[in-house]
């Protein structure tokens, strides 16, 4: 299914060409967004070092694949002219999107985690608690894209709470709604992606107003000591689990040699220094544009396989366990910061867009919570590797960056506009 989703995405670029030709949906005036010149670098570049290290024609289509899959969209959302009022609807679709997945959460939490308590194989019981968002019953899940996705349809809650858009009680009842899936499928990071997004929202009250930026910190760490409390819960049948032994084998895991939970020998902490340890002034080539798409990769059970640096050097290693390592093994450096400048504009930019549209409090408080999101999205790509091969959480990051291209464009087009307006006539009048 997802190699149709792809198919049927590429078509999308089809659609900008034609559209492009005829210049009539495709701007035309405005200068074009800067992560498309920067998504056009990448593909360039992992095309490049692709036929440079003559990758394997099976592990090279699946990297292709996995890394652009739902890239058009990005494309389509920032080059054509889309109706404003189908762009100002998505808001509403996520939220609504956000909600469905509270039975689906329900179910799997009740019926399939103690289907698969006791499995064991490194199988978590509770990963399988991933909404909409694909799982293996028998296996993992995508329950950190499921908390990503609710954590950002909460942050456009809480902003629009912060101006005054929605009541204390309306607030109350989402945040309950939105946030109840991370109380059961144990995605740890959730707990910094709240606290990321809380100060990105209101750091500027530190100074103006002050007890309000206490009451948010206060709230914030009730908050998250609530979600590590229900994360011990689940563990609650195990001798000698408090918060404290907890939170420690949570750090042991992720930076030290623990790795009781990991079916790869690095953890998220270890596999830099082992790409380190493998690249560097001795090898400048691979350093700097990386082995090949998908070399890092090391499933096996798709539906080409796979003969790449991470099966046939470094099996069962994990050096691609996290998009960032991922990247830096297939990309090198060079691409790798590409992916980041690609954020870094979608920061500086939803930041533009959303002064811009100070007087509209709906699109003012929107961008505020994208601005605060794509630090997110840049720290989930070490927490998890979907960046290079999972629909779902390409769907929402690149969106999310297409979304922003979009309305860079609208703004674009305003400022032009109230330019040309501004400029006085032959007879000198305005």
């Amino acid at each position: 299914m997802s190699w149709l989703i792809a198919g049927a995405a590429s078509l999308l670029l089809l659609y900008v060409v034609a559209e492009g030709f005829k210049k009539a949906a495709v701007y035309q005036r405005t200068s074009t967004p800067g992560i498309i010149l920067l998504a056009c670098v990448f593909i360039l570049l992992a095309v490049f070092t692709t036929l440079f290290n003559h990758g394997a024609l099976g592990t090279t289509i699946s990297g292709i694949k996995g890394y652009f899959q739902i890239w058009p969209l990005l494309f389509v959302m920032a080059l054509v002219r889309w109706d404003e009022a189908t762009m100002r609807a998505f808001p509403k679709a996520m939220f609504w999107i956000a909600l469905i997945q509270i039975p689906f959460v329900l179910q799997q939490y009740l019926v399939l985690v103690p289907e698969r308590t006791g499995m064991g194989f490194g199988i978590v019981p509770v990963d399988i608690v991933s909404g909409t968002f694909g799982g293996d019953r028998r296996g993992g899940g995508a329950n950190a894209t499921l908390a990503l996705f609710m954590v950002t349809v909460w942050a456009g809650i809480l902003a629009r709470w912060k101006l005054n858009l929605m009541s204390n009680w309306g607030m109350f009842l989402a945040s309950l709604l939105l946030l109840f899936p991370l109380f059961v499928n144990e995605t740890k990071v959730a707990v910094i992606y709240l606290a990321m997004v809380f100060l990105a929202l209101y750091w500027e009250d530190l100074a103006k107003r002050p007890h309000v930026f206490l009451i948010g910190v206060v709230s914030t760490a009730l908050m998250i000591f609530a979600l590590l409390t229900s994360y011990v819960a689940i563990h609650a049948n195990e001798r000698g689990i408090t918060m404290e032994t907890y939170i420690q084998g949570s750090i042991d895991e992720n930076f030290g040699d623990l790795r009781n939970r990991w079916s790869t020998y690095l953890n998220r902490y270890s596999v830099y220094g082992f790409w380190a340890q493998h690249h560097g002034l001795q090898d400048p080539s691979h350093t700097l544009i990386g082995h090949g798409l998908a070399q890092s990769k090391e499933a096996t059970g798709g539906a080409i396989p796979i003969k790449s640096l991470a099966t046939d050097h470094y099996a069962h290693m994990g050096i691609g366990l996290t998009a960032v390592p991922a990247m830096l093994w297939d990309v090198g450096l060079i691409g790798t910061c590409i992916i980041l400048a690609m954020f870094w504009w979608g920061w500086r930019t939803a930041s533009l867009v959303a002064r811009h549209y100070y007087s509209d409090g709906n699109m003012y408080a929107l961008f505020r919570a994208i601005q605060a999101m794509i630090p997110v999205f840049a720290l989930s790509l070490a927490h998890k590797n979907f960046f290079v091969f999972d629909l779902p959480y390409q769907t929402l990051v690149i969106g999310t960056l297409g979304y922003i291209a979009y309305w860079q464009r609208r703004m674009n087009e305003d400022l032009n506009l109230r330019e040309i307006t501004a400029k006085p006539s032959n007879d000198g009048q305005p």
